[in-house]
């Protein structure tokens, strides 16, 4: 499994993993909305190595963790991690993080907030 650190930051209030097995119709939501936010800013050429990386529930029923993979550049060896949170039942992004371009295969890999308008 992939090793992911955030930066630190307050911790939401109540915000927990939750546990609790993803049902396929669920992660297939979750995992197209964050693929369309990642298509909307990068265009489709920047998806064409995209790949997902882990996918869980945090405390809300409807709102999900996607860790996702693009490649940096095209014909790059290096790729963006990108941890998006995201309400399955409005479709909307509610935080997005992303790492620094990273060598296929590093242990640790660090993230860092993005400011995005959200909608």
């Amino acid at each position: 499994m992939l090793n992911v650190h955030m930066e630190p930051q307050k911790k939401e209030n109540g915000e927990e993993q939750n546990e609790k097995a993803v049902s396929q119709i669920d992660g297939a939501k979750a995992t197209a909305i964050a693929r369309k936010y990642l298509d909307d800013n990068f265009g489709n050429v920047g998806m064409l190595h995209y790949r997902i990386e882990d996918l869980t529930r945090n405390g809300e029923e409807t709102q999900f963790y996607v860790i996702c993979s693009i490649l940096s550049a095209f014909g790059s060896q290096e790729r963006l991690y990108y941890k998006i949170k995201v309400n399955i039942k409005d479709g909307n992004i509610l935080e997005v993080w992303k790492s620094k371009p990273t060598k296929e295969g590093e242990d640790e890999i660090v993230l860092t907030r993005v400011k995005f308008k959200e909608g």
